[in-house]
């Protein structure tokens, strides 16, 4: 089958690593597939170096960015319509929010006969203001019925999918996240000399966190948490596997608390 992949940015983060293992297995499946992706990165890390010689296509647009920008996402939906015309695949499966709502429309107006949405996190949350949240609600359920399918990386996309209205829950199937598991050797000796690098000693317990210094990942509740955490058990310690623009926020803010010491930032490893 002729498939065609569509993202945002190809940043280091969930969605973008489960977006370029789906391609790369694809292909290894002997499909033709084609990653499109806009060009931004960030401190986050980017994930184009593990797109080149893995066995499929890949198509830079420039106009596909993150931010709600109307020249550039006219440019977009009009570039992605162009690029689906000619290569003409049998399935577009479409990830991140913007690149969702974008190339669905521009999949369907190419006539591409099978469009799959995969939702890695909702557009709409509470973290927005209520003119953005329904703007993107009502985005959301226009393009849902030019999508064919949807896949969920977890049941609770799902109820809150269905629940806002967005598509009957027959057409939502969960698959969830996987990883490469051939990269993990847990041995002792190495547990030990990485907890030397940390500063953590062997019978101090670690709480790691892997994601991005940002909002919504959940570090702001842990911040708050971590005082009583700490006052019950005094061996905790904690180790954040990423890095974001909001790094220097969470460093001054367990400075204040005194938590500094009990944190260690890995950045990208």
């Amino acid at each position: 089958m002729k498939i065609a992949h569509v993202i945002t940015r190809l940043i280091v983060g969930g969605a973008q690593e489960n977006t370029v293992l789906t391609c790369r297995g694809l292909a290894d499946k002997g499909h033709d597939v084609t990653l499109l992706a806009g060009p931004e990165t960030g401190p986050e890390g980017s994930l184009w170096d593990q797109t080149f010689g893995a066995g499929y296509s890949t198509i830079r647009v420039d106009s596909l960015r993150r931010a709600i920008h109307p020249v550039h996402d006219v440019r977009a939906y009009r570039e992605l319509r162009r690029i689906f015309g000619e290569i003409a695949p049998q399935v577009v499966h479409t990830h991140s929010s913007k690149a969702g709502i974008i190339a669905r429309m521009a999949a369907a107006a190419a006539g591409v006969p099978i469009i799959v949405h995969t939702v890695h996190g909702m557009s709409f949350n509470r973290t927005q203001g209520r003119i953005v949240r329904a703007g993107y609600r009502w985005l959301e359920r226009r393009v849902a019925r030019q999508t064919t399918a949807f896949v969920c990386v977890a049941q609770s996309m799902v109820e809150q999918c269905v629940s806002a209205g967005i598509a009957e829950r027959e057409r939502f199937v969960v698959i969830r996240s996987g990883m490469e598991t051939d990269r993990f050797f847990p041995r002792a000796e190495v547990r030990a000399a990485i907890r030397r690098r940390w500063g953590v000693g062997g019978d101090e317990i670690v709480v790691g966190t892997v994601a991005r210094l940002f909002v919504n990942k959940g570090y702001e509740e842990m911040i708050e948490a971590m005082l009583d955490a700490i006052a019950r058990c005094p061996r905790l310690r904690f180790v954040w596997v990423g890095h974001g623009p909001h790094r220097e926020r969470y460093e001054g803010r367990l400075d204040r608390l005194g938590l500094s010491d009990r944190v260690v930032f890995t950045g990208l490893l």
